[in-house]
C-alpha cells in the first residue's frame, strides 16, 4: 500500500502543499523504536526510547532544524503522520511527541538525485502513537491508542 508521511514542527513551516498537510515536511522514511532493558546487578528493568529518524528533502525548514540542534531548542509538539497514498487519504498512523529536540542533522546526496536528501533526529521526553485499522483488514474501523510513554519511565 503507497503511503504519504508528514511531520509537523510547532513553528515551522515546511512545504507540502497536500490537502491537510499546508505547510508541513514532507518525509521520504522514518524509524523509531524502544526496548526494555534488565539490569542483572541491580535487578531493574528501564525502558529505553530511541530517538525518531526522520529523512526528508532539503527544504526551507533545513538550516531552521540545523540551527535549532545547536541551540537545544524544545519545541513542545512534534507530529509524524502516515496516511494512504492510493487516492484514500485516510491517516491511518499518528505519532505525537512532546518536548522534542532536534539532536542531529546531516545532509547529502548524489548525482543521479535531483534534490539532496537530509536526515534528522528528534529526541523527545513523551511519545504517543495513534493507529486507525482500516475497514479493508477488519469488518469496522478501529482505533488504537497507545498511553504516553515518557523519558522517566
Amino acid at each position: 500500500m503507497p503511503v504519504n508521511m508528514f511531520l509537523k514542527v510547532e513553528g515551522i513551516k515546511g512545504e507540502a502543499k497536500d490537502e491537510g498537510y499546508e505547510d508541513w515536511v514532507e518525509v521520504l522514511a522514518w524509524s523509531w523504536g524502544c526496548s526494555r532493558n534488565f539490569d542483572k546487578e541491580t535487578k531493574e528493568e528501564y525502558y529505553n526510547k530511541q530517538d525518531i529518524s526522520i529523512t526528508k528533502w532539503y527544504d526551507r525548514t533545513s538550516p531552521i532544524m540545523a540551527f535549532s540542534c545547536s541551540q537545544n531548542t524544545i519545541y513542545p509538539e512534534v507530529i509524524l503522520e502516515v496516511n494512504k497514498g492510493d487516492g484514500d487519504k485516510g491517516n491511518f498512523l499518528s505519532y505525537k511527541m512532546k518536548n522534542a529536540r532536534v539532536t542531529s542533522c546531516s545532509t547529502g546526496g548524489s548525482g543521479g538525485e535531483r534534490r539532496l536528501t537530509e536526515n534528522i533526529t528528534f529526541e523527545f521526553e513523551e511519545i504517543e502513537w495513534i493507529y486507525h485499522l482500516p475497514k479493508e483488514f477488519h469488518t469496522e474501523e478501529e482505533t488504537f491508542v497507545s498511553r504516553s510513554y515518557s523519558s522517566k519511565e
